[in-house]
């Protein structure tokens, strides 16, 4: 299904706005010419990961107003979302990492594959900023900051330690494309879309030594110096735009200039965020689907469009009918190619030039490269699950998404022909099967796999909320009496969940929607939690200058179900429930709520 809204360019960072009623058209008569935006329903399946490539779990995902989490395997679905067409943005955040983003042109009817890597947020060095100083980023380049250059976020001068937390993005690094914020398209000083070529990246955070954030004085401004790489450096311009990555939008802007001087780029900034050297090019949108000569089709390769000698200009995972859409340099001759997941390059080729958006059609890689895994998945009643995922475990891990009638069917690059196991989960109940294990064969039957009883390892909660999924596991889910509290910290000892978004204070404030809730759930501290009397919810709602308004009072729960219940420490309390919480003074919306869940004691 398709929306359509019209926006003038002028205004492409305020397309949010328009989504709010996208059944109608919004025409800003302003701006002569409006650009038509149009969006699309659809799908995320997508994967987080470190700098190391560990699967990392307890990763916050949003997209629109949909906040979901990573699984053990690092795996998060968003179903059902409203994405625009010429690209869709999310973000992720884990603590003590660099806050992580993906823009994505999703395809129509086809669920989008997106990874990212999340970068450790390391403090690197530290200054006294009475004084200033010069801090030196691993990898190369430094930071130069003026005396009496910092505030705090009241403004007021500040003139102790400041520690600073910092990266270096290394553009000709392979991963780079999944390391960098958003995509490559950005704004410049005259208001025009284009993309751009990097020729490297910084990102930079400030804080005092409480982890306070910190920023630069107004009238202030630091000095960056950055490193090309030495396959860059005879492309590199004398002179090129500086810009920074709009979190809020996703989308980079232009702002300033840096100078070549030997092998560095160096400029003066005024606030930190993710900073940028690259040269702008109008582009387009390329699509294609990659099929093995049988005609299967075939996701999860890491595709890329690049020059030679200047870097990538768009990346993108192929989906799961092996389709991938992304930007290209317009009037130019550039090069496509497919990785595999091993890291082996299965199809390069010379393409364009193009004068306008464009359409590869299918692009054939030999079956040689490939095996094929196949079979279903039933949940505990036999009945086959509507949504979920298959794990391959062998030379690598990968997820494949299953079909709406419990099939699945995956054609894989293979690496060494090892043997591999197999498993499933359930978006649903949350529920995994068995791991199956097999020998490599070019065609391999999976014997049906049944996601029922063996659940995730404590500690996870599996909540829907008016029909909208949401998933979190981490260890530190536990409190005096098992509380489950799984989106913020209330008191220490928890974490919140989000039903919608949250009101947050502190690291997950950037994620949050102040006009919605979180809840949770608290057990006695003996005997089993079958008396509602004994459970009940914290409803936390707007917050203004006085704190959280907070809702606590008995649920009318339907089915209070507690499978397992060991009073104590280091026990678990595993169950599920059901309730409705009806519209109130501090709950605007009707709120239907199915749970499961498994936690540890104190």
């Amino acid at each position: 299904m398709k929306h359509i809204c019209l926006i003038g360019l002028g205004f492409v960072l305020l397309f949010s706005a328009c989504r709010k009623n996208i059944d109608d058209t919004i025409i800003d008569t302003t701006i002569p010419n409006p650009e038509i935006i149009r969006y699309t329903d659809g799908d995320v399946f997508g994967r987080i990961v470190n700098e190391s490539g560990d699967v990392l779990t307890g990763v916050s995902v949003s997209l629109n107003d949909t906040v979901v989490i990573t699984d053990d395997n690092g795996f998060f679905f968003l179903r059902n979302q409203l994405l625009k067409e010429t690209g869709a943005y999310l973000t992720a955040f884990k603590s003590g990492y660099f806050q992580g983003s993906r823009t994505f042109v999703p395809v129509e009817g086809e669920a989008s594959r997106v990874q990212i890597t999340l970068l450790e947020r390391t403090i690197v060095g530290s200054f006294e900023a009475a004084s200033g100083g010069t801090v030196d980023v691993p990898g190369g380049g430094s930071l130069t900051f003026q005396q009496a250059g910092i505030v705090n976020l009241s403004g007021q001068d500040y003139l102790e330690e400041v520690q600073v937390a910092a990266k270096w993005i290394n553009p000709a690094d392979p991963n780079f494309a999944d390391q960098m914020p958003g995509d490559l398209r950005a704004i410049d000083t005259e208001g025009d879309l284009q993309v751009l070529s990097t020729f490297g990246m910084f990102v930079v955070e400030l804080q005092d030594p409480s982890g306070n954030v910190l920023g630069l004085k107004e009238g202030k401004k630091a000095t960056i110096s950055m490193p090309v790489p030495p396959a860059m450096q005879s492309l590199a311009p004398d002179t090129i735009p500086l810009w920074y990555f709009d979190e809020a939008a996703g989308i980079w802007l232009e702002e300033g200039s840096a100078s070549l001087e030997g092998n560095m780029y160096v400029g003066e900034v005024a606030h930190f965020t993710f900073w940028n050297v690259d040269w702008p090019y109008p582009f387009g949108i390329i699509d294609g689907q990659f099929v093995t000569e049988s005609g299967d089709v075939l996701p999860g390769l890491k595709v890329s469009i690049y020059i030679e000698g200047q870097g990538g200009f768009g990346q993108m995972n192929s989906n799961e009918m092996g389709s991938f859409a992304g930007t290209f340099l317009l009037g130019e001759v550039w090069t496509i190619k497919a990785t595999s997941v091993c890291g082996d390059v299965l199809y390069e080729e010379e393409v364009g030039p193009f004068f306008d958006d464009a359409s590869l059609g299918q692009l054939v890689i030999p079956d040689q490269f490939f095996a094929t895994v196949s079979g279903n998945v039933v949940d505990c009643n036999g009945l086959p699950i509507t949504s979920g995922y298959v794990l391959y475990e062998g030379d690598y891990s990968q997820g494949y998404l299953i079909s709406s009638d419990g099939s699945f069917s995956f054609t894989y690059p293979f690496c060494d022909q090892s043997d591999f196991g197999i498993s499933a989960l359930d978006f649903t109940s949350m529920e995994v099967s068995s791991t199956q294990y097999y020998s490599f064969d070019s065609n391999v039957d999976v014997d049906t796999l049944t996601a029922c009883g063996a659940l995730p390892d404590p500690p996870y909660i599996s909540i829907l909320v008016n029909n909208r999924s949401y998933y979190w596991t981490n260890d530190s889910i536990q409190g005096e009496y098992g509380i489950i509290d799984l989106a913020k910290q209330i008191d220490g000892t928890s974490f919140g969940l989000p039903v919608q978004a949250t009101q947050v204070q502190g690291e997950f404030a950037n994620q949050i929607n102040p006009e919605e809730m979180a809840f949770e759930l608290v057990f006695p501290a003996q005997g089993v939690a079958s008396d509602l009397s004994e459970a009940y919810m914290y409803i936390t709602c707007t917050e203004d200058e006085n704190g959280p308004y907070i809702f606590e009072g008995l649920l009318s729960f339907s089915e209070l179900n507690i499978t397992v219940y060991d009073p104590f420490p280091g026990g678990i309390i595993r169950g599920d429930f059901q309730t409705v919480i009806p519209v109130g003074p501090e709950v605007p919306t009707e709120l239907n709520i199915t749970c499961q869940f498994a936690v540890f004691r104190e």
